[in-house]
């Protein structure tokens, strides 16, 4: 089972009890690159550019574009194709953009300039930070700082860790440069190493704020101006929380230090009266249960929405129906239609924004008819997943790759299975393949339709491997025939009638696939925001196994 831990974040709930809650999100990849990607761009982690050119140079094509950590990549056409790019540069509300934290979208030859970014995971050297930080800037931000290329390698010479601080302020910077000197609404990306690698106790304890991948913090940059707390006292939280197992400690230690970080930033923007003007979403990447898995455990994200122009924050938290399905590929839409900047022709976005739904539930909740969003689409190595709140639906282009990492692979029985189905209301484990179960067909083929029609959308060629949806061939034929009908018990009148025979064939059909490309325009039907702050995290859970999720909980675990 699942533990999750009882933590009081207090500035999470704070925050929370104020958001739009969505009770159903999901995450576009349940990795880390593929998610962000979708995220920033508003587009399928299987239309980037970048895995698009390194599928089609490693095999056919037919199995679909390979959606892994190193091919989701912000390349070429994709950075122009983005949430900061179009900000930045909207003819009549230019916003200041910036990006803090982790990126994790840059290729291993850094797009052909060989600045050997990748070194900055374990090395600190503060001319290639310059390069690397620069080369960001290009692909649509005005900031780029408290920078990590990827993940922090943690080896034995390691010379930095997290350093949560550093974001904090230069995102205080960051603000006050586009407020005070810029004069411009913003856009702000920030993205947290925590909780993950490396080790949060050696973090706390072993490194100090001022040691970065840029180098050693001198002057300005030295983070002494937030409203963190002291390391020390995070880890004497963490172990304060003594019911628990040594792993379990550092957990809690981690996610205190997300606390932290999180009201720092919230206090900064308070203490500047922008924090009531300032759309915020704070949201998982992918669950940390099952990472890498399209299962709900890997796939289920938190999603916390404060903007209180558009939501109530006296009448908060604003708890989204169960059925009221979101993904984090939907951000774009919203934040262009928040913003009332749209995006140029031929900019092709698959997610939806909900903002005009969710003012309509919040409003009137029982008469309410949203109508944005009931499926969402999830893409991960050459699979892919299209689930609502009652079902989820896996195919998988080529059934022999799948996800293994960490073991995730052992907690579903089915997992190699090509196509698979779940009742997650009556198996949210996802412990059993309804597939061939005769009482789930015609959910089976709606299923089946929305994923072919998506294959056929991002096929990189001609034709690529799609589901076999059965269909039912009818024919009819007349003939003479003699047949007993029954009037009333005891008694039977034969007669000889013209009959209309029907006989019912099924059949399978395998859909026939072409390239094609969507439009999607976020529509502006709210009055621009002076700002707009783009906050990431991680979940709460502890993943020591898959688990059943609490679809009624309003604890902070990914079920929200």
């Amino acid at each position: 089972p699942v533990t999750y831990l009882d933590l009081e974040l207090l500035n999470i709930e704070a925050f929370a009890a104020e958001s739009v809650r969505f009770r159903t999100a999901y995450s576009a990849a349940p990795v880390c690159a593929p998610s962000r990607f979708a995220v920033i761009t508003g587009r399928m982690p299987s239309r980037a550019q970048f895995a698009i050119e390194r599928t089609l140079a490693s095999s056919t094509g037919e199995d679909g574009v390979d959606v892994t950590l190193g091919t989701a990549k912000f390349y070429e056409s994709d950075a122009e194709n983005s949430i900061p790019y179009i900000l930045k540069n909207d003819a009549t509300t230019p916003y200041y953009t910036g990006m803090i934290g982790k990126w994790h979208l840059m290729s291993g030859n850094d797009f052909g300039n060989d600045f050997g970014c990748s070194s900055l995971d374990s090395s600190p050297n503060a001319a290639i930070y310059a390069d690397c930080t620069n080369l960001v800037k290009t692909q649509g931000f005005d900031f780029v700082d408290a920078f990590y290329y990827s993940n922090i390698a943690t080896t034995n010479t390691q010379q930095f860790s997290h350093n949560p601080e550093w974001m904090v302020s230069q995102a205080q910077k960051f603000i006050n440069t586009a407020v005070n000197v810029e004069q411009k609404p913003f856009f702000l990306y920030f993205a947290s190493t925590l909780t993950n690698q490396p080790d949060i106790q050696t973090a706390l304890q072993s490194f100090s704020y001022t040691q970065s991948p840029k180098g050693t913090l001198t002057g300005d940059d030295i983070p002494d101006d937030t409203a963190m707390m002291d390391r020390s006292a995070i880890w004497a939280m963490g172990q304060a929380y003594n019911d628990r197992n040594a792993a379990q400690q550092k957990l809690a230690a981690a996610q205190y230090w997300v606390d932290d970080m999180v009201g720092a930033l919230i206090s900064f923007l308070q203490s500047n009266n922008l924090y009531d003007n300032t759309l915020i979403v704070l949201q998982g990447d992918h669950n940390d249960v099952a990472k890498g898995v399209l299962y709900q455990h890997g796939s289920r994200i938190l999603q916390f929405v404060r903007y209180p122009p558009l939501f109530d924050v006296a009448t908060a938290p604003h708890l989204m129906p169960q059925d009221f399905v979101v993904s984090n590929v939907d951000l774009a839409a919203v934040i262009f239609e928040v913003t009332g900047v749209s995006p140029p022709a031929g900019y092709t976005t698959d997610g939806q924004s909900w903002i005009s739904d969710v003012v309509q539930l919040i409003a009137s909740p029982d008469t309410a008819t949203p109508s944005c969003c009931e499926y969402r689409f999830m893409d991960v190595l050459n699979s892919h997943s299209v689930a609502n709140a009652r079902y989820q639906y896996i195919y998988r282009q080529n059934p022999n790759l799948v996800e293994t990492g960490n073991g995730v692979s052992t907690y579903y029985p089915d997992i190699y299975d090509q196509e698979q189905f779940y009742d997650i209301q009556s198996d949210p484990n996802q412990q059993s393949n309804q597939i061939n179960n005769a009482a789930y067909t015609a959910e089976i083929t709606q299923f089946q339709t929305l994923m072919s029609d998506y294959l056929t959308d991002t096929c990189p060629v001609s034709t690529c491997q799609m589901p076999t949806i059965p269909t039912t061939t009818t024919t009819t034929t007349t003939t003479t025939a003699t047949t007993t009908t029954s009037t009333e018990p005891g008694s039977s009148t034969t007669t000889t009638t013209a009959v209309t025979a029907t006989s019912s064939t099924t059949t399978t059909t395998t859909a026939a696939t072409t390239t094609t490309s969507t439009t999607t325009t976020a529509t502006t039907t709210v009055p621009p925001t002076t700002t707009t702050t783009t906050t990431a995290t991680t979940t709460t859970a502890a993943p020591t196994g898959a688990s059943v999720c609490d679809q009624t909980s309003t604890t902070l675990s990914y079920c929200d």
